[in-house]
């Protein structure tokens, strides 16, 4: 099968992780091309996947510009896939006409859940293109009954991880807290009230540290002055945007997401496949789908800081307990294994392309 994944670019973030783990993993079974409008090249490709770039052009409007150079890449008929995954409304706003015109079968992919603050364009997008869109996937069960207004075929359709070949032994890790997570969005992520909530906690335990991995805006200015203002300015490390995640996460032992909301965190996967405990808010929508609470990480009342805090310090203090929740990290999230989710997207592939 010739599959085409879309998305604006592969600059940091979790749909664009995601994105390049699926085109990676179905690139050893189907042909593959990953079409991007802008620059960014945050995450490894396989060799095998074929990166088409439709970034140039006279038109200032993106849309417009993205529009014109995809219509004119699919008018060669050799160009066209049997299918199209495209990431997010913004980009099904420029992929859904041109599919519809070549007759190409399209799938929408969400990857945020629909209160997540959504632009009037996605608003609009979602009432006009998605009733056209051969499927919509979602990430869970949270978002079904509302898209199944839009459209007939909504599929839950979970992040894919890779399982790490090796879990680092997790007593000889450093004593760190980590989070990631784009900069460009500190208030939806909870970076500072993480901080504001660690501040104390990290003064009691001076053997820990608190990173905070990621890029975006003023955002690591923001944090390192909080940081200061707090006095825990040593405590704190902002290595900005880092491409070796994985690597810090079986270096750490503590994973926090603090989020306002989510769709369903890819970071958080990783962490817990890493053998990380982990501690997040039960925010809309993600970590209550992840995480069963004191099992294999913590989950708090959502935004309740006095209980996050209260959390956070369990872990750090609790070194027997901190042990047995990461341990089961793993385990839990072998249904999200690559090899599990690209059956489920074959078995979607099928069923579209018979219709």
């Amino acid at each position: 099968m010739n599959i085409h994944f879309i998305i604006n670019s592969l600059a940091g973030g979790g749909a664009e992780r995601v994105m390049a783990t699926l085109a990676n993993g179905f690139s050893l079974q189907s042909k593959v091309s990953l079409i991007t409008f802008n620059n960014g090249n945050s995450y490894p490709i396989d060799p095998k996947v074929n990166r088409v770039y439709l970034h140039g052009g006279t038109l200032k409007n993106h849309t417009l510009r993205s529009w014109k150079n995809l219509y004119s890449y699919y008018r060669v008929k050799e160009n066209r896939p049997d299918a199209i995954v495209v990431f997010m409304p913004a980009n099904a706003l420029i992929v859904v006409p041109i599919a519809k015109i070549f007759g190409i079968k399209v799938i929408i992919s969400e990857h945020n859940n629909h209160k997540a603050n959504p632009s009037t364009k996605s608003k609009w997008t979602r009432k006009l293109l998605y009733p056209l869109a051969n499927a919509v996937t979602i990430l869970t069960s949270y978002d079904l009954e509302f898209f199944k207004k839009m459209n007939q075929k909504v599929v839950i359709m979970p992040n894919p991880i890779v399982l790490p070949d090796h879990v680092p032994e997790f007593r000889n890790r450093k004593k760190n807290i980590l989070a990631a997570g784009s900069f460009k969005r500190l208030d939806v992520k909870g970076f500072e009230r993480l901080i504001k909530i660690s501040a104390p906690i990290l003064k009691q335990h001076p053997d820990w540290t608190l990173t905070i991995a990621g890029s975006g805006g003023n955002g690591i200015e923001i944090l390192r002055g909080l940081s200061q203002e707090l006095g825990i300015e040593g405590m704190i490390i902002l290595p900005g945007f880092c491409k070796n995640i994985q690597e810090m996460m079986q270096q750490s032992q503590v994973y926090a997401l603090p989020s306002k909301y989510e769709g369903l965190p890819m970071v958080l996967m990783e962490a817990l496949s890493n053998g990380m405990a982990c501690i997040a808010y039960d925010c809309i929508s993600g970590p209550g789908d992840l995480i069963e609470n004191k099992s294999n990480g913590i989950l708090i009342e959502d935004q309740n800081e006095e209980l996050f805090g209260e959390g956070l310090k369990m872990l750090i203090s609790d070194d027997e307990f901190r042990n047995e929740i990461a341990s089961n990290g793993p385990e839990s999230m072998v249904p999200y294994n690559i090899s599990n989710i690209l059956e489920r997207w074959n078995k979607l592939f099928n069923e579209i392309k018979s219709n």
